[in-house]
């Protein structure tokens, strides 16, 4: 998957792109999505009633609630004498039994993590507070990084959790800061990626 960065950008006010995706079981996506305008509306109802809401730059934590299941992986924050460049920025999901899902901006490599909560001991915790070392889990294919208490799992999936089909949606955002006017927090609609399918194993 890759966007381009938009050279009309305001290189004053923008301050780079939010990347967000929810899970969905195989055979079960949202009526209507075989159109990319249904996959972009879907993402601006989830980023207008969530995000905007709960929005905490400083932890890249996800975002999720009963009604949606949508996190947040990643915010590029990009560099100010780059804001107004022509460039693309990949995402690549190609290897998720190696786990070695990244991506590129301005030449430099950046993980791709999911995010998300887990019950432990009848806690909901953030996975980076149950994980050693404090690493969010990869987007992977590997059973052993998936529990059935995983916020960003898609509602209705049952145990066990080896061999189910999930397709991942991908959306990016645009944020900046208007310090013209609003002297408020700035965002583009959701552009949607892309998604891709995997199996569990």
């Amino acid at each position: 998957m890759n966007f381009e960065n938009s050279t009309e950008n305001d290189a004053d006010i923008f301050l780079g792109y939010m990347l967000f995706y929810r899970f969905y079981l195989s055979g079960n996506l949202p009526a209507g999505t075989g159109d990319t305008d249904a996959w972009d509306d879907l993402g601006e109802a989830f980023f207008t009633t969530s995000v905007l809401n709960t929005y905490d730059k400083e932890n890249e934590r996800g975002y999720y609630s009963t009604a949606n299941n949508y996190s947040l992986f990643k915010i590029l924050e990009i560099p100010m004498g780059n804001r107004g460049d022509a460039f693309i920025v990949t995402l690549d999901f190609s290897d998720l039994g190696g786990v070695n899902t990244f991506g590129n901006l301005l030449g430099s490599d950046f993980d791709l993590r999911r995010s998300f909560q887990r019950e432990e001991l009848g806690d909901d915790k953030w996975i980076e507070e149950i994980t050693v070392g404090g690493e969010r889990i990869f987007f992977s294919e590997i059973l052993q990084d998936y529990d059935i208490t995983d916020s960003d799992l898609p509602p209705g999936i049952t145990e066990p959790l080896a061999a189910k089909e999930l397709v991942c949606s991908v959306w990016t955002v645009a944020y900046g800061f208007d310090i013209y006017d609003t002297f408020q927090n700035v965002y583009s609609k959701p552009v949607y990626l892309g998604n891709f399918m995997f199996t569990i194993n």
